[in-house]
């Protein structure tokens, strides 16, 4: 049960970073230059380091 719970957990966590991603791609063209620069070298890469994470942890509670 609690492999399932952390499981569920994750996914959610992953949903959450994917829709922020999404929000951050939509945003780049309806920002100034700073924030565009801010946005695609730091918040995106970060959303996406964490979902990449995100679904290593949840490899290996499928397999636990």
């Amino acid at each position: 049960a609690n492999l399932f719970g952390d499981a569920a957990a994750l996914k959610s966590l992953k949903e959450g970073e994917e829709h922020g991603l999404k929000d951050y791609q939509e945003a780049l063209d309806d920002v100034d230059s700073v924030s565009r620069q801010l946005m695609e070298t730091q918040f995106i890469p970060n959303q996406q380091r964490h979902i990449a994470l995100l679904n290593q942890l949840m490899d290996l509670t499928s397999h636990a």
